[in-house]
């Protein structure tokens, strides 16, 4: 189903869905029409997350988790994501990516990926989130946005595992006795 809003995660504390349903009952306050969205995931705050997108107004669905996501990604207009592999997975379906975080582990987790608020926004708040998608509509295609996709379709177990390769290669052994 087409959406504006598409959330893609574990619906639990630690993964910052509650900022993102709280920027978007702000989106919906500055909306003309109701928005429309979809939540694939699941976890302990489906409950509270479905209430809170009815107590706000925004025509949602959530069928949980979902095998393959591309169909919903392709009718989003905003991706909601906080983890490594669904940004990418996003940035390859050419999607608006944005992200929040709420501690400081998760700031570093996202803040330090690669295209950080330059392939994807990042925000600290569910203000800040609505007001990065409230700018991303207003001027359409970011600059990074394209670069962001092309980053994103280089990203292959390949070069993931060329990296990781690497890293070890670099690493002195360790020679651990009993």
């Amino acid at each position: 189903p087409p959406s504006d809003l598409l959330y893609v995660g574990r619906l639990e504390p630690d993964t910052g869905v509650r900022e993102v349903v709280r920027a978007w009952e702000l989106l919906q306050r500055e909306s003309t029409t109701p928005l429309r969205a979809v939540i694939c995931g699941d976890g302990s705050l489906r409950d509270e997350i479905e209430a809170a997108v009815k107590r706000i107004g925004i025509e949602c669905a959530m069928p949980g988790m979902v095998g393959n996501v591309h169909a919903y990604l392709a009718s989003a207009r905003a991706v909601f994501v906080n983890s490594y592999l669904a940004i990418i997975e996003a940035l390859q379906a050419d999607k608006p990516v944005f992200a929040v975080y709420h501690n400081e582990l998760k700031k570093d987790y996202l803040t330090m990926m690669p295209g950080s608020g330059t392939y994807f926004a990042v925000a600290s708040s569910p203000e800040a989130l609505a007001d990065a998608v409230q700018e991303f509509w207003r001027g359409g295609r970011t600059p990074g946005h394209t670069a962001g996709h092309e980053w994103a379709l280089r990203q292959t177990w390949g070069p993931v595992a060329d990296a990781y390769e690497s890293l070890w290669a670099t690493q002195p052994t360790k020679v651990h006795s009993a």
